[in-house]
């Protein structure tokens, strides 16, 4: 059984949420909703009024849990608990219980059951729940319906606001009422042909949650930087990517303080990541979308580098603010995100994948399209590409060694050196010429010394 959140019921049992949520701009919502109704049903509309409650320093929030009492009209409540759950390409599946409530006051007997201990957090006592944060917003609500699916279909605009704060809110919600989950790509997909709609992981609460400074840290463990390449767990490690280039990809674009050096660049390096993983495997390699990603993505990596660079207000920065704007605005940059979110999915729900047998990424492996041509060995090693894959090395030996450590500590500065100084020069005709000379130099020549010493290491690998 599904949930059916804008049905006043009795859904007191565990129930599993299987949903896509997208962020799309305040200014695309009468081009969706008008593509909407050509699609589907209208259905009701509703002002919802909810509270989000949690010990003092958000320790259900970092289990990936959120309780919340939820107001809808003058006097009906409902109490949810959403636990921790999974992501299938951005396809989010959780745990979800509703209860209805005469009032608006937690009632943390419904929180006794076996069913709900058994997904309860150890070591958080119902009496240190307090209310935390609120959300408002309006919701227009759609009914889809494709063969024997159906699908729900919100549009939520308001506001997050904690002690004073607030922040805005605008999705849109597509969650499986009934039948195949793959319709809600495919619903996605089509919508995404006239509004840019972006994949977006992070829910309501977890956005109170930033605002309050309790923000859980959303970075997956056993990194694929650190862990090397597990082919026994490709899918999993894809995912992992795929999480990270998302999450990334959406404060970038959307976030209004400047994102850090670190993040842009490690948005960069897990794009790359992710299609050198997906085509190791001949089998993946061959369903693999034929998409146009890499190289906007890099160009939007260069715009937000440029932001962290430079001060707020000068010229550089305002050109690229713009452009950051404009990839927002790009129905195909979306449009590619939601295919490889789908494929991913495929790829994880699919019983008849196979799992990947051969191949690591050895120096030797690396090495090879350029041992004939030594002379041209420092330009390959250099490539984007190829730095990524000096970071993802697995020789056999313990991945803590370290040469492993140098190797991939060099070729992951040298990325982040070469981004940041095509940046800069991609916006040379705004930038002060001696301001430009300065900051290329001081690059220039800590890009030399890590190019060096990345040669030298690829010259004696580890025995």
């Amino acid at each position: 059984m599904l949930a059916q959140p804008d049905e006043r019921h009795d859904n007191s049992g565990m129930t599993y949420e299987i949903e896509l949520k997208l962020r799309f701009a305040p200014d695309k919502t009468a081009a969706l909703q008008q593509a909407l109704d050509v699609r589907a049903t209208r259905g009701g509309h509703s002002t919802l009024n909810n509270t989000y409650f949690d010990t003092e320093d958000g320790a259900l929030s970092r289990q990936a849990c959120a309780l919340r009492i939820r107001q809808k009209g003058e006097t009906a409540f409902e109490q949810t608990l959403k636990t921790l759950g999974s992501s299938q390409g951005g396809l989010a599946v959780r745990h979800e219980w509703n209860w209805p409530l005469d009032q608006g006051q937690l009632d943390a007997s419904l929180l006794a059951s076996d069913e709900v201990l058994g997904h309860w957090p150890d070591g958080i006592s119902a009496d240190s729940l307090m209310p935390l944060f609120n959300t408002h917003f309006e919701r227009q609500r759609w009914i889809w319906q494709l063969g024997q699916s159906e699908v729900e279909i919100v549009l939520d605009q308001g506001l997050v606001q904690v002690q004073g704060a607030e922040i805005p809110l605008c999705e849109l919600e597509l969650e499986l009422l009934q039948g195949d989950p793959a319709v809600i790509w495919w619903m996605a997909e089509a919508l995404c042909t006239e509004v840019p709609l972006w994949i977006s992981d992070i829910s309501k609460a977890e956005r109170g949650y930033r605002l309050l400074g309790l923000g859980r840290d959303w970075q997956q463990q056993g990194d694929v930087f650190e862990v090397g390449v597990d082919f026994a767990n490709l899918p999993d490690q894809l995912n992992n990517c795929f999480e990270w280039i998302k999450r990334a990809l959406e404060t970038l674009l959307w976030e209004a303080p400047p994102p850090t050096t670190q993040l842009a660049v490690g948005f960069a390096a897990h794009l790359l990541a992710f299609f050198t993983l997906a085509r190791l495997e001949p089998s993946y390699r061959q369903c693999l979308p034929t998409v146009t990603l890499v190289n906007p993505s890099l160009a939007l990596t260069s715009a937000c580098l440029v932001r962290t660079e430079f001060a707020q207000q000068s010229p550089v920065v305002q050109c690229a603010a713009t452009h950051i704007a404009e990839w927002r605005d790009q129905p195909m940059l979306a449009q590619t995100l939601l295919k490889l979110g789908h494929w991913l999915w495929q790829l994880q729900t699919s019983t008849s994948t196979p799992l990947p047998q051969q191949g690591k990424m050895t120096s030797n492996r690396l090495l090879a399209p350029c041992q004939g041509d030594p002379e041209h060995r420092e330009a390959w090693l250099e490539q984007p590409q190829r730095l990524v894959e000096w970071m993802l090395l697995d020789d056999g030996q313990a991945l803590a060694s370290r040469w492993h450590h140098d190797v991939r500590t060099s070729a992951a500065e040298l990325l982040g050196l070469q981004l940041e100084l095509t940046a800069i020069r991609h916006y040379t005709p705004t930038l002060n010429r001696e301001d430009w000379r300065q900051r290329c130099q001081q690059r220039d020549a800590r890009r030399l010394q890590l190019s060096s010493l990345l040669i030298q290491l690829s010259e004696r690998p580890p025995v």
